[in-house]
């Protein structure tokens, strides 16, 4: 191995000097919402939406009682 080599191994990933976005299936649901329908969907209607789905996913996977 060069030293280029071994230095680059050992360096922390640096990555593009941005920062990762870190977004629940939820807030991405709202994000695609507001960018496809723009201003056709209010924030209250948004909000709305993304609970009822919420709850939806959360009853699906629901452990059944007793186990």
């Amino acid at each position: 191995m060069t030293e280029e080599t071994d230095k680059d191994a050992s360096a922390p990933y640096q990555g593009n000097g941005k920062k990762p976005i870190e977004v629940t299936p939820q807030k991405l649901l709202a994000i695609i919402l507001k960018v496809k329908l723009k201003g056709r969907i209010t924030d209250e209607e948004v909000d709305t939406i993304c609970s009822v789905f919420f709850q939806t996913l959360k009853e699906l996977w629901a452990e059944p009682e007793g186990n």
